[in-house]
């Protein structure tokens, strides 16, 4: 049995972009080989977990601002459905059967079904959170793979930082951090089905016009010591999911080529959309940019952010 090491914990669950997302062959358990070097940035939810007598609950707060719409908050839910949830569900089951007393007070900022692991970033902080809260003592790979039990963005989403992740996104290489690089995210109100996305990606594949950015090429240069800059970075990102998703939602590409005319180096679709980043020289010109482009758009969220390192302490 394990006790109870604290009251309450407080755990920080960033958001992440894709840099890369090259997306290949579907394999038998029906799920795509990827390719993606993965980013986290400082945009974050905030989780407050705490221990209870017994059963989980849940409660969600949005502290968006504007564009709520856009957001998605009104979408998440505090119950079962949610993966934060069922991140405390399966710590109990597979790790603290004698526990089972958890609150969660969930403080959401990342916009919900972005392409942001919004949602994978939150049962990461859980699994975290829980872990400390009783004394478990679990390492980071075994935190790891009780993520990828709850989805393919979790594990990366422990380990944070810059990182390759292949396989279904589960098989994770650290990287050297790319640093703190400045961007301006931007997320439409659009709704994306990550199903039909991969369903365009196959009529892509089968007519040879999928997209496949160099994710290698990317991997060399920063193991190479290359410096990281907005400027270096820009030729390397790209996303196999961008031309089919922004060939149905012409707001992505409008976004995109505004983030570029106010100065981004490059500006890409993040995971299977509808987020748009554009990274800029530092955080002041990414401000500027935000506040020139601000009002070009209606009921988009946009936010000033940049990269996070990682903490390769916990591994």
């Amino acid at each position: 049995m394990y006790f109870i090491m604290y009251k309450e914990v407080k755990v920080k669950a960033c958001a992440k972009i894709n840099l890369t997302l090259d997306v290949r062959e579907k394999r038998e358990d029906g799920y795509h080989e990827i390719s993606s070097v993965m980013q986290s940035i400082k945009l974050h939810d905030d989780l407050e977990i705490s221990a209870a007598k017994n059963g989980i609950s849940l409660s969600v707060i949005s502290e968006g601002g504007e564009a709520s719409q856009a957001l998605g908050h009104s979408l998440v839910p505090a119950d079962a459905g949610n993966i934060a949830w069922k991140a405390a569900d399966l710590f109990f089951k597979k790790v603290s059967p004698e526990e089972k007393g958890v609150h969660i007070r969930l403080t959401k900022r990342i916009p919900a079904a972005a392409g942001l692991a919004g949602g994978s970033t939150d049962a990461a902080a859980v699994l975290k959170g829980l872990n400390e809260l009783y004394g478990t003592g679990l390492v980071l790979q075994e935190l790891e793979a009780l993520g990828a039990e709850l989805g393919s963005d979790v594990p990366f989403c422990l380990k944070g930082g810059t990182v390759l992740c292949t396989g279904r996104g589960e098989i994770l290489e650290e990287l050297p951090d790319a640093g703190g690089i400045a961007m301006v995210l931007a997320k439409p109100a659009v709704s994306v089905s990550t199903g039909a996305a991969y369903g365009e990606l196959d009529s892509l594949e089968k007519e040879h016009k999928l997209f496949h950015p160099d994710t290698e090429a990317l991997v060399k240069a920063l193991k190479g010591g290359k410096r990281m800059d907005a400027e270096t970075l820009a030729p390397y990102l790209g996303n196999s999911f961008e031309k089919a998703v922004a060939g149905k939602h012409g707001i992505i590409g409008e976004i995109k080529d505004a983030l570029m005319q106010c100065g981004a180096h490059a500006a890409l679709m993040s995971g299977s959309g509808p987020s748009v980043f554009g990274i800029f020289p530092d955080l002041t010109a990414a401000g500027e940019a935000l506040g020139e482009i601000r009002g070009r758009f209606k009921d988009v969220y946009f936010c000033v952010t940049e990269f996070e390192e990682g903490d390769r302490k916990r591994s």
